[in-house]
């Protein structure tokens, strides 16, 4: 009976289940002899070990070694008649013993048993540290994920295979479920397929914690920086993949500078690890100072240059994988980067971002909802993947096979019953299946018996014993007070430090706490053999679950903030500047849970934290540091630490105002103006903030003028503006009172101007900048030109401040669009890129390249030849948070020029939907505007819209956009004209007249605008003798040609078309003939092949209808077709071809 009870063949009665570690396997002889007993040393609990005529024993390796999938699990075969106590040490090839128990997956180090006397027994140390009857758990893998893993494996090779069909460059994954049910190990999975699948993938990882859910960035910046140390031991030739090592990541750290710019100081402070890659030290840049504060700029700035070194690694490193766990605790900023790099239009890399998060922490209103429900919505403008996976708890069936895996079962039946106990218990967690089954075994309620090597239970007394047990926390809990007190202590401190905890660190806490005196690494050791830790590296563990660290957290005095204040001011003492610089949110968000009282010293750590918030665009971080330090400062605060608590209150002020909270913003404000001790320059950046407001979240850019002007009379008694009734004749005077002045200084007195230093002088030209950019949105052009010639005086006055030499060539438009002055224009504009050079600031870099390459110099020089300067524009503008004329650069160059000087459509085309999407996320309306309006324009031109000539097309939708009629029109008569309805186009031209010159002054799109309205009228003329439309033609006509008088060399293939058709008009064949020749050769010569088309279609007309020359006409609409398909234009030639046929000969109809 006895036999029959131990034998796995022979359960007794269904209800005690006994199994052996290899059932299917054949045994010997079928049968175990009487074992004898030993004890052995080390064990947690007696056991026996015994010999066997017969036997088997199963030999796994330590959880340092790794296996391959298909590896099976071999057995150690012990010869009949050899102990079973003599043979249980196993050596690895270099000697080392590796053996540490069982139910681990065997390896492929090369086997060998020693037999060995009692003596050596006895004082073998492995045999003395023997678990070959403990539960191991780190190798049971996946169960019951068969269908998400494959759903995980389909996403990797939609990016990370080369096949075309179904490759997207950048896709999302997240993974959603109840703590427990095992989401961040299908990451891992995941993590290790990446690797199968693409061997030189980059992968970074960061968790979330909820003990840091107020540090901005933290997981994000714990990725990247486990990047960057990828990186470097790859430089270093440390890793052992260096084969398939590109070049390109040596040279990264260099790259990176050269396309981040100065910007890389804000990703320095965010990730401390890029000291390894970067060609100089980190430190110099960390201490770059920042230049003042604008919200959007901030954002812009900071969004640039993460987005770029994004790129930069997936280009050089690629394919990029982020993976982020417990997205739950994300805070608010690290969820924005999330949504910015995955919808990176710039961004052509392979990149990749998985998520997981706890699917019961997470409800319809958490902002994680909304942001992953955005990306869905958005995903197939900005051209990247959203795919979501929900996790569930195992069924029963799932959990028979975890615990099959556990004691390496394969009969399904033999644990049935114990599976349906841990279900009931459990509800099929899995962390709960496995926490259940440690305490089964600690509990001895499940056991391993060494005689017969077989598991052995009793379900009923499992079913009896476990009653009481309620949750994981309470199973966890148990284990955690069943430790020595020094044990938990250490446990504790760990809760306080995080996910990951550096050994550095924790020893910090160790030597300077009141603690017992311990070895700190042994206990680590054991923390990291009771399934509490695991080791990531030498000197960085981290908790294996986060239930296992909230328990910890929960328990003694871990959760009490006076316990956490300790510990943070502990380390606040403990280390050194740079040191805490790098854990600065951290340390502050500990000493920040307790109520300390007033204390100046953590006043001014706050502020520390906040400026750097604020300067990484963290700013509902920045604004809770604030917050506490206000707290903290002495009542005699603004008496006695005026600077200390001014720098709260501004940044309070700023960072308010960046998250929307206006009301806060004007309590500091109010706190600040209060003050008669703050000076004028003191107060300006709460005045600058308030103009801000009123702009840009008020919508009141009229109140934002009068406060500008009103903050200059009072404070800085600057008698600026004047009477509205009396501003136009005071701008015009000004300006040329201004131009004038700039006219009478030679070049060395510019060259001389110095740099401004005066603070006053620098708040004032702040406030003007400030001033002069609401009345852009007021359309108050006169505010606009005083603000101009004001900022000219002042450089001229007291040297070059923030603008460099903007203020110059916004004159020379000045003096171009209202004076006509071309030659002032383009000297004050030269003028202005010299000041430039000089200026150590790149605030206005973009706008001075937008407005000289795109408003001055195409009025005086081939607009092509500003297309190279464009793009630096754009790139600057990125940089320094000048979205605004970044964006007009980049539109400019890759699509308004292009376009109109004659490049292929199907080039612009490629340019349109990411350049919509940009500036879609930018919310830059009018920019937005612009692109979809050309871009429908092209695919109508294409026909490869079946919507053409309708503005509500496939990539623009009139309501949501509310495009104004004038850019309607511009689409309509660019359209209308180059498609042959003259009728309709001749409509728009009269309903448009000179409303698209006034809203877009020196715009180079006027030119063609306007020329294309002369085309339409003409042809009208011609076709009706209607005097109407022969008025307004003659008037286009003169309007152009006094352009190309000026030496405007983009119209000089307008005029002679419009003069041909109006030789057409006065029977003037012979001068017709000639003006339309002259149209065609000048348009092909400048690459305007669209307009030579138009010309060779528009003489073809002349020819049949004029000249009765239907063989010339012939010809003149083969090259139009000809022109046409070269640029793209299918639609058109289709049209052509089904009016004329294949033979053009034929006679031609009328135009």
């Amino acid at each position: 009976m006895m036999m029959n009870a131990m034998n796995p063949m022979h359960p007794a009665d269904g209800q005690q289940g006994v199994s052996h570690p290899m059932d299917g396997h054949h045994l010997a002889s079928g049968q175990y002899q009487k074992p004898g007993k030993r004890r052995l040393n080390g064990g947690s609990r007696s056991d026996t070990i015994g010999s066997s005529s017969a036997g088997v024993v199963i030999m796994h390796p330590p959880e340092e070694t790794k296996e391959s999938e298909n590896d099976a699990t071999p057995s150690v075969i012990i010869p009949s008649g050899l102990s079973v106590s003599s043979v249980i040490t196993l050596e690895s090839d270099d000697g080392s013993v590796q053996f540490s128990g069982t139910l681990r997956r065997a390896s492929s180090f090369t086997r060998r048993l020693v037999a060995l006397d009692d003596a050596d027994l006895r004082s073998n140390a492995a045999i003395q540290e023997l678990t070959i009857n403990k539960l191991k758990f780190d190798s049971i893998g996946l169960v019951g994920r068969e269908h998400e893993l494959g759903t995980l494996k389909s996403c990797l090779k939609r990016v990370l295979t080369t096949s075309p069909e179904e490759n997207v460059k950048r896709l999302g994954v997240f993974i959603d479920g109840y703590s427990g049910v095992g989401r961040t190990a299908l990451l891992a999975s995941v993590k290790q397929e990446a690797l199968d699948l693409c061997s030189h993938a980059t992968i970074g990882e960061g968790k979330f914690d909820i003990q840091n859910s107020n540090v901005p960035y933290s997981a994000i910046t714990a990725a990247f920086g486990k990047i960057c140390e990828n990186i470097n031991r790859q430089r270093r030739g440390l890793d052992n993949n260096t084969d398939v090592f590109d070049h390109q990541k040596t040279d990264i750290g260099q790259i990176l500078l050269e396309e981040v710019g100065e910007d890389i100081h804000l990703l320095a402070m965010l990730i401390p690890q890029l000291d390894l890659i970067l060609p100089f030290d980190i430190q110099s840049v960390r201490k770059m100072r920042i230049e003042s504060f604008d919200v959007e700029a901030a954002q812009t700035k900071f969004e640039h240059a993460f987005r770029v070194m994004t790129r930069v690694m997936s280009s050089c490193c690629g394919p990029l994988i982020i993976m982020l766990d417990d997205l739950q605790w994300a805070d608010v900023s690290s969820l924005h980067v999330i949504d910015f790099l995955l919808s990176d239009t710039g961004n052509e890399n392979k990149f990749m971002i998985f998520g997981c998060y706890r699917s019961n922490d997470v409800n319809d209103s958490h902002v994680l909802t909304s942001r992953i429900e955005g990306l869905k919505e958005k995903q197939n403008r900005f051209k990247f993947h959203i795919t979501t996976i929900s996790l569930t708890n195992l069924d029963l069936d799932g959990v028979n096979h975890l615990i099959m895996a556990l004691l390496s079962i394969t009969d399904e039946s033999r644990t049935r019953s114990l599976a349906e106990v841990c279900f009931k218990r459990s509800l099929g967690n899995p962390f709960f299946v496995i926490e259940f089954m440690s305490l089964l075994e600690e509990e001895r309620l499940l056991s391993f018996n060494l005689c017969t090597l077989t598991w052995t239970w009793d379900t009923n007394v499992i079913d009896q014993r476990t009653m009481s047990t309620a949750n994981v926390v309470d199973l966890v809990r148990s284990r955690m007070k069943k430790l020595p007190r020094s044990t938990q202590l250490l446990l504790q401190y760990a809760a306080c430090l995080g996910q990951r905890i550096k050994f550095d660190t924790l020893y910090y806490l160790w030597a300077k706490l009141d603690t017992p005196e311990e070895d700190l690494a042994s206990l680590l050791a054991q923390l990291v053999n009771a399934n509490f830790f695991e080791r990531v590296d030498n000197r960085t563990y981290r908790w294996i679950h986060d239930q296992v660290k909230e328990t910890a957290l929960m328990t003694g005095d871990a959760a009490e903030p006076a316990f956490q204040f300790e510990v943070g001011c502990t380390l606040y003492h403990a280390l050194d500047n740079d040191d805490l610089e790098d854990h600065l949110f951290e340390v502050t968000d500990l000493i920040n849970t307790a109520k300390v009282g007033r204390r100046l010293e953590f006043a001014q750590l706050n502020l520390r934290a906040s400026e750097k918030a604020k300067r990484i665009s963290a700013f509902n971080s920045a604004s809770k540091f604030v917050a506490k330090g206000i707290e903290l400062l002495p009542n005699d605060a603004w008496e006695n630490h005026k600077d200390l608590t001014l720098r709260l209150h501004i940044i309070g002020v700023q960072m308010e105002l960046a998250v929307g909270r206006i009301e806060i913003m004007e309590k500091y404000s109010k706190e600040v103006l209060s003050r008669g001790s703050c000076t004028p320059v003191e107060k300006a950046p709460v005045y600058l903030a308030q103009c801000y407001e009123l702009l840009s979240v008020s919508l009141n850019s009229s109140a934002s003028i009068d406060l500008g002007l009103k903050v200059l009379r009072n404070e800085f008694g600057m008698r600026f503006g004047g009477p509205k009734l009396l501003r136009p004749a005071s701008a015009i005077g000004a300006l040329l009172q201004t131009i004038k002045a700039v006219k009478s200084k030679d070049k060395n007195f510019f060259e001389k101007l110095g740099e401004m230093t005066d603070p006053t002088q620098l708040v004032i030209m702040d406030i003007i900048s400030r001033i002069s950019y609401s009345g852009y949105f007021a359309k108050d052009v006169f505010i606009q030109v005083l603000c101009t010639v004001k900022l000219v005086e002042l450089t001229m006055e007291h040297g070059t401040g923030a603008l460099g030499g903007f203020p110059f060539i916004s004159l020379g438009l000045l003096a171009m669009a209202v004076m006509k002055d071309n030659e002032a224009g383009a000297q004050f504009t030269k003028l202005g890129f010299m000041l430039q050079e000089k200026c150590k600031s790149e605030t206005a870099t973009s706008a001075a390249i937008f407005v000289a390459n795109q408003l001055i110099y195409p009025w005086i020089r081939p607009i092509q030849l500003g297309r190279q300067n464009l793009e630096l524009g754009y790139t600057s503008g990125m940089r320094t948070g000048n979205s605004e004329m970044g964006l007009w650069c980049h539109v400019s160059n890759h699509i308004i020029v292009p376009f109109q000087i004659g490049r292929p459509l199907e080039y612009i085309l490629s340019k349109c939907s990411a350049l919509a999407a940009q500036c879609e996320e930018l919310k830059l309306v009018f920019h937005e505007i612009i692109v979809r309006l050309h871009w429908q324009l092209i695919l109508d031109l294409m026909g490869a819209s079946e919507k053409v000539a309708v503005l509500n097309g496939d990539s623009i939708n009139v309501e949501r956009l509310q495009v104004p009629k004038v850019d309607q029109q511009f689409k309509d008569i660019n359209e209308l004209v180059l498609m042959g309805d003259y009728e309709a186009a001749a409509r728009v031209a009269l309903d448009l007249g000179d409303a698209y010159d006034k809203t877009h002054t020196n715009m180079p799109q006027v030119m063609p605008v306007n020329f294309l309205r002369g085309v339409a009228l003409y042809a009208m003329a011609r076709r009706t003798r209607n005097r109407k439309y022969l008025r307004h033609a003659k008037r286009v006509r003169a309007k152009i040609g006094s352009w190309l008088k000026a030496g405007n060399p983009n119209v000089s293939h307008f005029y002679p078309l419009l003069c041909a058709e109006q030789a057409a008009l006065d029977k003037k064949k012979d001068e017709a003939k000639r003006h339309y020749h002259d149209a065609i050769v000048l348009s092909a010569r400048t690459g305007h092949i669209q307009y030579a088309a138009l010309a060779n279609e528009r003489y073809a007309d002349f020819c049949r209808n004029e000249l009765g020359d239907e063989e010339e006409a012939a010809f003149r609409i083969e090259e139009a077709i000809r022109y046409y398909q070269e640029w793209g234009a299918n639609a058109k030639v289709e049209r052509l071809q089904r009016m004329y046929g294949d033979n053009t000969n034929k006679t031609l109809g009328t135009s």
